[in-house]
């Protein structure tokens, strides 16, 4: 527990780094935008013409960015339709919810047929070897 905890505070203290260092880059970027404005323009229009730029910027990232998102969630989709695996996952997310909610409504009944096929399958080997080539 201890080493996970600080796996994540690294890589925490990484990521705030990496956007410190990304603010900077992007406040040295636009200075230097103002000032091949300022050779275009007046001042007051080059600083006009900067914030325009980083405005632009921003809506191209804050477009792309949501491009990204929404792709993989269509993809997931179609996906997991088709993927035995998930299919198989969900039945067994299902089915174990209603066993779980039976089980705890019928306390003892379930304790004495877990014991009791826990007695079963221990008791036949053949029995024991098919389930466990059911499981595989």
């Amino acid at each position: 527990m201890h080493d996970l905890i600080a796996r994540l505070a690294t890589v925490i203290v990484a990521c705030m780094l990496v956007g410190v260092a990304l603010m900077v880059a992007l406040g040295f970027a636009m200075v230097g935008v103002y000032f091949l404005f300022a050779q275009i323009a007046s001042p007051p229009w080059a600083a006009f013409d900067s914030a325009l730029a980083a405005i632009v910027f921003s809506l191209i990232v804050a477009g792309v960015t949501l491009l990204m998102v929404r792709r993989p969630r269509r993809l997931r989709r179609q996906r997991a339709a088709s993927n035995p695996n998930y299919l198989a996952a969900m039945v067994g997310d299902l089915l174990g919810s209603r066993f779980r909610k039976l089980a705890s409504e019928n306390t003892r009944t379930s304790i004495l047929a877990s014991f009791a096929a826990g007695f079963v399958i221990g008791l036949s080997p053949k029995l024991r070897a098919f389930l466990l080539d059911l499981i595989r």
